[in-house]
């Protein structure tokens, strides 16, 4: 009798096969969740993630970089739903596996050229260097493997509303990145030259200002560019050679109020910053890199400039016409 008791509780409580499901599970619903939400967010700010995509080098014409970065969001979302759902673990897992490795090549190699910034990997809600990308990616390749190793006593049987499911996040996340309409790096014509953008332009941070009145010379800009940190002393110069020009210099952008107020107090730039939405932020930028300069005179776009800041002669040349 004694014996028998003690054999009983010499078992593990939990069958071996049962723990690896329950850990592949697990590791499973870890990476589709980090996948939903990397999907989501890129699908939320279409034009930032294909900046982020040209800035590796590998993309750089409109339609190609647009039809990789919508491609990806779909592919992210689409992993991201079947990993949660238990739709065909095993080969999902497979697939997961070769991006994730394909991933940390691309975050690799830019880190070796050192010349991104921002991986892009969730858009603009967690900025972070390629290297500390490819460590993440590393992780997550060790939870992918767990998965795959206990995915084969995983019951492959997938319910129809599962399906359903499925298909109802990839479509979310295939139209949800074209909801504002086109991106900005596909419109035919730069929206810069619209008279009626300087009209209708939100400014927070900038009380006061018209862009329909007066001269402005505008710094189009985001926080963390580095060509807009390394451009602070040459605007500076510029605006001591404008001093008897009637204008006035602004920067514009799309980065939080915080995010902002850091460049500011980081590099003390000589002109006030205001805040735009991301869509009239897009659209002045357009197939451009930062930063954009334009001189705005009445609500009328006289130039732009999207390779350097433009020498003080230039704009007074164009201020006395």
């Amino acid at each position: 009798m004694n014996d028998r008791f003690d054999r009983i509780h010499q078992q593990p409580m939990v069958p071996s096969g049962t723990r690896w499901v329950w850990i592949a599970r697990a590791a499973m619903l870890f990476l589709g969740a980090i996948f939903l939400l990397s999907g989501g967010i890129k699908a939320l700010d279409l034009n930032l993630f294909i900046r982020q995509i040209q800035s590796y080098g590998l993309l750089t014409q409109p339609l190609p970089t647009f039809l990789a970065a919508w491609s990806l969001i779909v592919l992210e979302c689409f992993l991201g739903a079947a990993l949660v759902l238990n739709y065909r673990p095993r080969p999902i897992l497979n697939l997961t596996l070769s991006l994730l490795l394909g991933f940390t090549l691309l975050a690799l190699y830019a880190a070796l050229r050192g010349n991104v910034e921002d991986c892009g990997c969730f858009g603009a809600l967690v900025k972070r260097t390629p290297l500390q990308a490819a460590a993440e990616d590393g992780v997550l390749i060790l939870v992918c493997l767990l998965a795959r190793k206990g995915s084969s006593s995983i019951r492959t049987r997938t319910p129809k509303p599962r399906v359903f499911a499925l298909a109802a996040i990839v479509l979310v996340a295939a139209t949800l990145p074209l909801f504002k309409g086109l991106p900005a790096v596909l419109k035919p014509q730069d929206a810069a030259q619209y008279p009626s953008i300087w009209s209708e332009l939100p400014v927070e941070g900038l009380p006061g200002i018209d862009f329909r009145t007066g001269a402005h010379l505008v710094i189009l800009m985001s926080a963390g560019c580095q060509h807009c940190q390394d451009s602070v002393p040459e605007v500076g110069f510029l605006m001591d050679e404008l001093q008897t020009q009637p204008i006035a210099v602004v920067g514009l952008g799309q980065d939080t109020a915080e995010d902002i107020q850091n460049f500011i107090v980081e590099w003390a730039p000589p002109y006030p910053i205001g805040r735009i939405p991301s869509d009239a932020f897009w659209n002045l930028l357009g197939n451009a890199q930062l930063p954009r300069v334009l001189l705005v005179e009445a609500g009328r776009t006289l130039r732009i400039w999207d390779e350097g800041i433009p020498p003080a002669h230039e704009v007074g040349q164009l201020l006395s016409k």
